[in-house]
């Protein structure tokens, strides 16, 4: 490796560790909080209520296999509610005749995560996505694209969905772990 390539890769690491930079599923540098098993334990505790739809039962089994593998628990802590809001289509690539030949698909979905069973919402938002497809002479080869395309969107949707979530719970008990040492250094004192 040239000393151009250590320097740098040394000056991007310092850049990293310089801004706070934590991964997402590392214990926040306690004892108790190893290999972010506190915050796993927290996402294995939602429970991701029913979507109606077909694209919404995909984006469903999405955030299950991220968030709760092994299926919604006994006794929730929290409840995400997910439910999308707006879903549009646009032609594109007309030809002579009129016909277009590729589509694009922009989903919207806004989600709800709050306490379980109190329903204090802790945080609301929305994501979106966008797919194309072409559109082929076969109708079912057609049908097949654009199911493979909502298929994508909300697999996209549910990643970050699933990622906000993780990054809400992460820096919730990073906060509890400060005010925890907080409270112990004023204690001390």
């Amino acid at each position: 490796m040239s000393l151009f390539k250590k320097t740098f890769l040394g000056f991007a690491l310092f850049v990293l560790a310089s801004c706070g930079f934590r991964p997402l599923y590392v214990g926040a540098e306690s004892a108790d909080s190893v290999s972010g098993e506190r915050l796993i334990s927290d996402l294995s505790s939602v429970y991701i209520d029913e979507i109606s739809e077909h694209t919404g039962q995909i984006l469903r089994r999405r955030l299950l296999s991220r968030i709760s593998p092994k299926g919604n628990p006994e006794k929730p802590k929290y409840e995400l509610s997910a439910y999308v809001v707006e879903a549009s289509e646009y032609q594109q690539a007309i030809r002579l005749d009129n016909m277009a030949t590729r589509t694009t698909m922009i989903y919207t979905v806004e989600y709800v995560f709050k306490t379980f069973p109190e329903g204090k919402v802790l945080l609301r938002d929305r994501t979106s996505s966008r797919a194309s497809y072409n559109i082929l002479e076969s109708p079912y080869a057609t049908d097949v694209a654009e199911e493979d395309a909502k298929k994508r969107m909300m697999e996209i949707i549910g990643d970050n969905i699933s990622l906000r979530i993780a990054a809400y719970l992460k820096n919730k008990e990073r906060e509890t772990l400060e005010e925890k040492q907080k409270r112990e250094k004023e204690a001390a004192e």
